[in-house]
């Protein structure tokens, strides 16, 4: 699979058999599991770095949580958790060049871009698409259903990230 049109695809052909016939009947599903994905595998977003004026940052608009801070290239851990897309530091910083390293949210899925490529690792594709067919046939908001999908579905993606690749090594037989 190599984008959103074909995990689609997989999940209505082979796992749904036809029952649906529009992404827009899957995509919030498949946008929750790529969420509950990049909690447990957090993705990386690029540097970003700004100027500090006060002792108040402003958080990109994609940040889910915090790896690391420096301020004028000194690391810092004296700050409040994030809130409502602010991080207010210690009244000792109020200026210097920030670094922020952190984790982003995963772009959302658009159900009208089939070309769109999911921003988590493509081993988690298959695991996204069962865990949005099981949560489609979810009748009448069953929490206990949910609860049982989504500890079976962290178990798929704990053995997905921990299974190791296989190197076959041929032997020159001529």
């Amino acid at each position: 699979m190599d984008n959103l049109g074909e995990i689609f695809t997989y999940l209505k052909d082979t796992l749904l058999q036809g029952a649906v016939d529009e992404i827009s009947e899957v995509i919030g599903y498949l946008n929750d599991a790529q969420d509950l994905i990049s909690d447990k595998f957090p993705i990386q977003a690029p540097l970003y770095t700004t100027t500090l004026t006060t002792n108040s940052l402003t958080l990109p608009n994609d940040f889910k949580s915090l790896k690391k801070l420096k301020i004028d290239d000194i690391e810092i851990d004296t700050y409040e958790d994030p809130w409502a897309g602010e991080l207010e530091l210690n009244e000792n910083y109020t200026s210097g060049t920030v670094k922020l390293y952190y984790y982003k949210k995963p772009t959302q899925l658009d159900a009208t871009d089939l070309d769109q490529i999911p921003d988590i690792d493509a081993r988690y594709w298959n695991a996204m698409a069962e865990y949005a067919a099981k949560v489609y046939y979810l009748v009448d908001d069953d929490d206990d259903m949910l609860k049982k999908f989504r500890d079976q579905f962290y178990e798929t993606l704990a053995s997905i990230s921990t299974a190791k690749k296989t190197i076959t090594r041929f032997k020159n037989v001529w």
